[in-house]
């Protein structure tokens, strides 16, 4: 029984100093697991328009906030366009996948596979940019 409980007092005793490690690992860690990639944000913003979510799009533009609303109305009204008609042509999207992501610094490539319900597909390269601790396209 006294060896069991010294056994416990020298467990007690580490507790901390595992608890310290176990931090120290957790903090520097490379990338935090909420953190999105160039990559998923680039299908995030395909998926935006194939829900018909124009202007959420629009706004994944880098800089876009600094162009009138007009303006980004009318870009939003230009992918709408774009998209209807490529819809009209293809049918819907079946799969939006980036299939290569580059990423250097706060810039990043990313390439998309897109297949539509005619099962043709389309490559489209995406540039990207980190920007306050979001990518946005550019």
């Amino acid at each position: 029984m006294n060896h069991i409980l010294h056994s416990t007092f020298h467990i007690v005793k580490l507790l901390p100093a595992l608890l310290g490690l176990t931090l120290i690992c957790a903090c520097t860690s490379k990338e935090q697991p909420d953190e999105m990639t160039a990559g998923e944000a680039a299908e995030g913003y395909y998926l935006l328009l194939k829900s018909g979510h124009y202007a959420a799009f629009v706004e994944g533009m880098a800089g876009i906030d600094e162009f009138p609303e007009e303006y980004r109305r009318q870009l939003q009204q230009l992918v709408e366009q774009q998209m209807q008609t490529r819809w009209r042509k293809h049918g819907q999207w079946l799969s939006i996948d980036a299939t290569d992501v580059q990423e250097q610094d706060s810039t990043a490539s990313v390439m998309l596979s897109i297949t539509y319900a005619d099962n043709t597909s389309e490559q489209i390269l995406l540039p990207m940019i980190f920007i306050d601790d979001e990518w946005y396209m550019q």
